[in-house]
């Protein structure tokens, strides 16, 4: 956990690899417009590019088939709703 008190370094310029195996990406919605949701995808792979002055770009590929609000029935739903799994088993940011 980063505190106020302290610092962080700033990272030295190049191509960060995300590791897949210790990293998870998590999201939060609204289900109904009311209360939220949240559940996770499976990291595929992911990169992080830093230049001089910032971070520039993050790019990662999350697998569909492994989508989970850890409610199977909402994960059915959305499923066959928003994702295409079958056809796009990939979803690249």
């Amino acid at each position: 956990m980063i505190t106020t008190t302290q610092r962080l370094s700033t990272p030295l310029i190049g191509t960060y690899t995300i590791d897949p195996v210790k990293s998870t990406v998590i999201y939060m919605t609204r289900s109904g417009g009311l209360n939220k949701a949240a559940g996770t995808f499976t990291l595929l792979a992911g990169t992080i590019e830093v230049t001089a002055s910032s971070i520039v770009a993050v790019r990662i590929t999350l697998d569909a088939n492994n989508f989970s609000s850890h409610n199977k029935t909402r994960d059915m739903s959305t499923s066959a709703r928003f994702l295409d799994a079958a056809g796009y088993p990939q979803i690249t940011y």
